[in-house]
C-alpha cells in the first residue's frame, strides 16, 4: 500500500507519508526473518532511508511556505481569501491571498516559473495567445500552437495573472538561484539514498544479503524504483533551473555508479552481494538517462534518455527480482551463497540452469532481451549530451558481461560432487520463475508494443514542458 500510494500521490505531504510508511514493514521483515546480521542490516536500512527522508521533509516545508498564488487559478485564490478572512478578519487582503500548497502540479508550475524568472524571461510566463485555460497541462501536439506563437509564451500563470503582477513575489527565496540549488539538492539527495547512488549505497548490499528471498525481490524489483521516480517526478520538475545547471554533475554520478557497481560486483564471492552491486550499476543508467537535459531543439534526445531510464527501471525490476529468486532456490538446497563453492548445477538442474541463463543474459543487456533496450536509449542520449558520459557507460557493458558470465560459469558449469544430488525446480518454483523469463524475452522483442508506447506520451509531455524553458 505504501508503494502504490507513493506512486499515485499528487500531494507532496501524502507522498511523504506513504514514502515513510514503507519503512516499518521492511524493517520488521528484514529484522525478524533475515539472516545472522539481520538486526544490523535492518537498522542500517532504516537510518539511511530516514536520513534521506529528512532532506525531503526540509524541502517539502520550504516549498509549502512559498506563496504560489500566481500559478493557481484566480478564482481558487479568491475563494481561499474569502474563507481565510472570515476565519481571521485581522488579515489584510494581500495576506489572505497568499496561497500555500503541497499540490505537486502547482509546485511544478511554480518551479518552471522560477526558472524563467531567474533567466530573466518572466515575460514568457503569460499565455496571451494560448486559447487553452491557463495552467492546464496539455499533450505534446496541443502545445504546438503555444510554442509557435510570436512571443514564445509558456502557460504557467493562473488565469488573469501576468508576470508584471507576480514580479514582487518572484523575490521569494524559492525563486532565487541559491535556494533553487538548495531545494534541488535536498530532493535529489533524499531520493538518491533510495536509488541508491554512490556514495549513499552501502545500506543496499547489507539489506540484500540479510533479507529473505521474497524481501530481496521486493526491494530490488519495486522499492529502488521510488528513488528514480522521485527524482523524475519531483526534483527535476519542481527545481528545473538547478537541475539544468547541475545536469552534467548528476550525469557524472550516474556514469560513476555504473562503473563502480560493476567493478565491485566483479570482486564478490557472495551471490546476493554480487547482485546487490549489480543493481547499483544498473540503476546508474537510470540516473544518467534522467540527467542528460537538452534544449527544446534537441529535446528528442533527452526524451530518449528518460524513456531509457524508465524502461531500465522496469527491466531491472524484472531481472533483478528474478535473479534474487534464483539465488534463493540454490540457497534452499546448498544452505550457502558462496559462488566458489557452487558449480556443476547444470547437470542436476537443467531447467533451472537454462532459465537462469536467460535472466543472466537479460541482465547483461544482450540484444533481444529486456536489459538491452533501456541501456541503448540511455547511451544514445548520453552520447548526444556529452560523449564523456557515454563512454564509461559503454565500457561498463564489458565489465557487466564479464562478471555475470564468470558468475554463471562458476555456478552452473563443470562438475561438483557437493551439488550433484540437488533436485531441479519444483512446480511452484517454476511457476514463479517462468513469468519473469517470459517478460525478459517479451520486453526485449516487443519493447514498443508492450511498454514504450504506453509511457512515451507522458515522457514526451514532461520533457517538452521542461526543455522549452531552456533557450
Amino acid at each position: 500500500k505504501g508503494v502504490i500510494g507513493a506512486f499515485m500521490s499528487l500531494d507532496l505531504l501524502l507522498f511523504y507519508v506513504f514514502f515513510e510508511v514503507m519503512l516499518l514493514p521492511m524493517y520488521i521483515l528484514i529484522g525478524i526473518w533475515g539472516g545472522g546480521r539481520r538486526k544490523f542490516a535492518a537498522i542500517k536500512f532504516v537510518i539511511y532511508t530516514l536520513l534521506g527522508s529528512v532532506f525531503i521533509l526540509v524541502a517539502m516545508i520550504g516549498l509549502y511556505f512559498t506563496d504560489v498564488r500566481d500559478f493557481v487559478d484566480k478564482d481558487a485564490v479568491e475563494a481561499r481569501k474569502v474563507e481565510r478572512m472570515r476565519l481571521n478578519p485581522q488579515l489584510s487582503e494581500d495576506e489572505a491571498r497568499a496561497y500555500h500548497t503541497f499540490d505537486i502540479i502547482t509546485l511544478q508550475r511554480a518551479g518552471q516559473g522560477a526558472m524563467l524568472a531567474i533567466m530573466g524571461q518572466a515575460n514568457r510566463l503569460t499565455a496571451r495567445k494560448d486559447p487553452t485555460p491557463a495552467g492546464m497541462v496539455l499533450p505534446k501536439d496541443e502545445h504546438d500552437q503555444t510554442l509557435k506563437s510570436d512571443d514564445n509564451s509558456v502557460p504557467l500563470l493562473g488565469r488573469d495573472q501576468n508576470a508584471q503582477d507576480a514580479k514582487g513575489r518572484f523575490t521569494q527565496p524559492f525563486f532565487t538561484p541559491s535556494y533553487q540549488y538548495v531545494f534541488f539538492l535536498l530532493l535529489f539527495i533524499g531520493f538518491a539514498v533510495k536509488v541508491p547512488i554512490v556514495p549513499l549505497h552501502s545500506w543496499l548490499p547489507d539489506a540484500h544479503v540479510e533479507a529473505p528471498t521474497p524481501i530481496s525481490m521486493i526491494l530490488a524489483g519495486v522499492l529502488l524504483k521510488l528513488g528514480g521516480y522521485g527524482i523524475l517526478r519531483l526534483a527535476y520538475p519542481i527545481c528545473p533551473w538547478a537541475a539544468d545547471q547541475l545536469s552534467l554533475y548528476v550525469g557524472m554520478l550516474g556514469a560513476f555508479a555504473i562503473v563502480y557497481g560493476a567493478l565491485v560486483a566483479m570482486g564478490q564471492s557472495d551471490f546476493k552481494k554480487l547482485l546487490a552491486y549489480s543493481s547499483i550499476s544498473h540503476m546508474g543508467y537510470v540516473i544518467l538517462g534522467i540527467a542528460v537535459w537538452s534544449s527544446a531543439s534537441k529535446s528528442q534526445y533527452w526524451a530518449w534518455g528518460v524513456n531509457g531510464a524508465m524502461f531500465q527501471m522496469v527491466s531491472h525490476g524484472i531481472t533483478s527480482a528474478a535473479l534474487f529468486f534464483v539465488v534463493g532456490v540454490v540457497y534452499e538446497r546448498a544452505h550457502h551463497r558462496e559462488v566458489n563453492r557452487l558449480g556443476g548445477l547444470m547437470e542436476p538442474m537443467p531447467l533451472y540452469g537454462g532459465l537462469s541463463a536467460i535472466l543472466f543474459f537479460a541482465s547483461m543487456g544482450l540484444p533481444g532481451l529486456c536489459g538491452f533496450v533501456g541501456e541503448i536509449f540511455v547511451v544514445l542520449a548520453a552520447w548526444q549530451y556529452h560523449p564523456g558520459l557515454a563512454i564509461p557507460a559503454i565500457l561498463a557493458t564489458i565489465l557487466t558481461a564479464g562478471y555475470l558470465l564468470w558468475t554463471w560459469q562458476r555456478v552452473f558449469l563443470g562438475t561438483n560432487a557437493a551439488t550433484s544430488g540437488f533436485r531441479d525446480l519444483s512446480l511452484r518454483e517454476a511457476i514463479i520463475l517462468l513469468p519473469f523469463v517470459f517478460l525478459a524475452i517479451a520486453l526485449g522483442v516487443l519493447p514498443q508494443m508492450l511498454l514504450l508506447s504506453w509511457m512515451e506520451p507522458s515522457v514526451t509531455g514532461l520533457v517538452d514542458s521542461l526543455a522549452r524553458l531552456r533557450p
